[in-house]
């Protein structure tokens, strides 16, 4: 191929990726609803902690459970524009769904993450989890999946207590 192509081809994949992160920025003033949750790896009921966290305009609920069985469930009030800065942290953190799904190739005993947001009935709901486990990544959450987790315990700053608690 001549530079020509793939200079082409350039501009258009960056073309492509402003216009996508353009529409990720309309459709996310419109944020609605957003739910964060965490798996825990597999260990013994006493050890295991799971939790989930869900954002809707004015509250946050934080759940904690343990295979299933609710252990803690806290609720806080949400700030007049805490949608949109958590709007702005999936932007900034560039957390998006991968095209192509990654499969774990057997490796057991790692953590999970998801994060799923709805931006009213004009836009698909948007669904990707991650598995992390030894030391790689899988599935369809691509991002800073970290970052965009210090940003959004801002609005939960007691989040380790509220875990420890339950031990």
């Amino acid at each position: 191929m001549s530079m020509k192509v793939y200079g082409l081809v350039a501009l258009l994949l960056f073309s492509a990726c402003i216009i996508t992160k353009n529409k990720m920025e309309k459709q996310l003033e419109y944020l609605e609803t957003l739910t964060y949750a965490f798996g825990d790896s597999s260990v013994p009921p006493p050890y295991h902690r799971s939790y989930t966290i869900v954002v809707s305009q004015d509250s946050l609920v934080l759940t904690v459970d343990s295979y299933g069985d609710t252990l803690a469930e806290k609720t806080y009030k949400m700030p007049k524009d805490g949608l949109r800065q958590l709007g702005a942290a999936l932007l900034k953190h560039h957390i998006h769904k991968r095209t192509e799904k990654i499969e774990s190739e057997g490796c057991t005993g790692g953590t999970t993450a998801s994060i799923a947001y709805t931006c009213g009935a004009q836009y698909e709901p948007f669904y990707a989890s991650a598995y992390y486990c030894g030391g790689k990544t899988y599935g369809t959450l691509a991002g800073d999946v970290d970052s965009f987790l210090v940003d959004l315990k801002i609005f939960v700053p007691d989040l380790r207590a509220v875990i420890r608690s339950t031990e």
